[in-house]
């Protein structure tokens, strides 16, 4: 196969496991209302915010190997790592069904389930962004936003998706249909060649710690940017079908509608992120959108029944929709040469702050008594945390600023 039909293979690749990583990365909250139900796994909020912490800790350690890992074993492996922790995490998932009278072993095996996405996202995610911005290196922050456009239109449909199989009453049919898809774009890629630019000379050389050390501290500013980013979008998704459906009264339909309409807004900013990004800078939007955040926290408290509750998602999605993509692609313009660990490094910012939002809105809730809407106005704080580091970090980067003769 000659180098430009690889490179397309690559592309499409790559752009179909975002879709299917964001159907499966959602599948879990989405499933909320199941996990709490009497009827089903029965599990309290602090049960089913402590779901995400296994999760959490394998995204960050295997994001954290990856970038070494496909330095020296190439990307492909990588990736197909994760999709078969993708398939495992599907089918342990769906396998829950056939227990459900026992619930300590429905939880650990619930548990088992998410810890294969952690390892899913870890790799996954790291070998999508390293894919991405080296296949389109002129244009990253269009391609990474692209890229999780495509995962955000996963996200959208996995909902909707999963809420036709929970009022037919076979809520397994969901993640036993994504674990076959990915089987099925497993062997895929398995069997094709998937063409990666080779990574420049002389970088990423030595230990990881010592490669850790050495990135810029504007790399983690970045980090911090999207770690504050993942408790924010955290608050918003987890939480938001518990939230609409027993805080606010809304019906599981409803919410789970609210869930889905918050992916489509955060997909449909993301389209348009990487359109305006391929033709003009887009750095200020960087402290633009979490400003948005802030207003959709305070608003969200504020309005009543389901069309309202369903805009002022919209809105959170759109706010949220081209932070991370824009993130990541300034913190690998800081280094050039250095994107797989770049990009480790990021995911695992992320996977913290997701952590962070899903554990401690469980805690906070279950112990401390706050109500949601009370959690929501207060995770505004992070939004403005968001903007102050976007401000810091506004500048370009000096590697990316080209010489001027007699200057």
């Amino acid at each position: 196969m000659e180098k430009g039909s690889q490179r397309g293979v690559a592309i499409a690749a790559i752009y179909l496991t975002g879709l299917g990583q964001g159907a499966c990365f959602v599948t879990f909250p989405a499933l909320g209302n199941i996990f709490k139900n009497p009827d089903f796994h029965h599990f309290s909020n602090a049960e089913f915010g402590s779901l995400f912490a296994p999760m959490i800790v394998l995204a960050i350690m295997t994001s954290i190997f990856a970038g070494p890992a496909a330095r020296r074993w190439g990307l492909k492996p990588i990736l197909l790592t994760g999709l078969i922790s993708y398939v495992f995490s599907m089918g342990a998932l769906a396998s829950t069904q056939i227990i459900l009278g026992a619930q300590a072993i429905t939880y650990w095996v619930t548990i088992l389930a998410i810890s294969g996405v952690g390892v899913g996202i870890g790799t996954t995610l790291t070998a999508l962004n390293a894919y991405a911005a080296g296949l389109f290196s002129e244009k990253s922050e269009a391609a990474l936003s692209g890229l999780y456009g495509i995962m955000g239109l996963g996200m959208a449909l996995a909902p909707l998706m999963i809420g036709i199989f929970i009022e037919s009453g076979t809520w397994w049919g969901a993640p036993a249909t994504l674990g076959g898809i990915f089987f099925i774009l497993s062997l895929g890629i398995f069997a094709l060649p998937l063409w990666a630019p080779p990574p420049p000379p002389d970088s990423e050389t030595g230990g990881m710690a010592a490669l850790i050390r050495g990135l810029p501290a504007r790399v983690w500013g970045f980090a911090g940017f999207i770690f504050l980013y993942g408790i924010c979008e955290t608050v918003f998704a987890n939480w938001a079908v518990i939230y609409l459906h027993e805080e606010k009264g809304l019906t599981a339909q409803w919410a789970g509608f609210a869930l889905s309409f918050y992916w489509a807004m955060m997909t449909a900013g993301r389209f348009l992120a990487a359109g305006v990004s391929y033709w003009f800078p887009v750095r200020w939007l960087l402290a633009v959108m979490p400003a948005m955040i802030l207003a959709a926290f305070l608003i969200l408290p504020a309005v009543e029944g389901p069309l309202a509750s369903i805009a002022a998602f919209g809105l959170a999605g759109l706010a949220c929709s081209a932070c991370l993509p824009f993130a990541v692609s300034f913190a690998e313009e800081e280094c050039p040469g250095t994107s797989g660990l770049v990009s480790g490094c990021m995911v695992s910012a992320v996977m913290l702050g997701i952590g962070a939002g899903s554990w401690g809105v469980g805690w906070i809730q279950g112990v401390g008594g706050f109500s949601f809407s009370a959690i929501y106005m207060g995770s505004g704080v992070f939004a403005v945390g968001m903007v102050i580091l976007a401000y810091l970090l506004a500048r370009v980067p000096y590697a990316a600023v080209p010489e001027t003769a007699g200057t």
